[in-house]
């Protein structure tokens, strides 16, 4: 999704925040916040446009909302793109101040392609259904939001971390992020 985003609307970089605790997910099957961080540092390491960043950890940021306001006050030369699943979007009416987050940053949506589009009936896309624009429409003006088809991977972190098949495991997963997640022996399944 991050190569997408990039490559598609032409970024200059794709940060990949690592959240210390998303509020509407179950901390059951995550790792700790320094082995998330460091896989994702591993993903980005040979890859000049991926950025890893511990953000929202700094800032003491436990909502979305109030990330996006820490980023643009700390950084107000930055135009910053929101990038998410469309599972998110199906809930994003749930967010705190959710319709403030559409009015500070433009929205990527990205749609894997086993999903249905009832996501599109959701509070929220139908509340932004007129400021939809296409998906390589890079404008930075207030609300606006695209859809991008996740042409590279139809699966998620949940499925990833959930897989009873090593090797499918290790088709999806960078080899070095694979390598950690064995060494630190991260999640349930003993034999990934």
């Amino acid at each position: 999704m991050a190569k997408q985003a990039w490559q598609i609307l032409n970024l200059d970089e794709v940060w990949l925040l690592v959240s210390p605790q998303n509020p509407l997910k179950d901390t059951k099957d995550m790792a700790p916040f320094a082995d998330r961080l460091r896989m994702c540092e591993l993903m980005a390491e040979d890859k000049m446009w991926l950025k890893a960043s511990d953000f929202e950890q700094r800032m003491g940021t436990q909502f979305t909302a109030d990330t996006i306001d820490r980023l643009i006050n700390n950084m107000p030369q930055n135009v910053f793109f929101w990038l998410m699943g469309a599972d998110n979007m199906a809930q994003f009416h749930h967010w705190k101040r959710w319709e403030d987050i559409t009015k500070k940053v433009p929205l990527v949506i990205f749609n894997r392609d086993n999903e249905n589009d009832d996501w599109l009936n959701s509070p929220a896309a139908c509340t932004l259904k007129k400021y939809r624009v296409s998906p390589d429409n890079n404008k930075a003006d207030c609300p606006n939001w695209r859809v991008i088809d996740n042409d590279t991977l139809d699966i998620s972190a949940t499925d990833i971390r959930m897989a009873d098949d090593i090797g499918t495991k290790k088709a999806l997963l960078h080899k070095k992020v694979l390598d950690y997640i064995n060494l630190k022996k991260l999640y349930a399944d003993p034999k990934i």
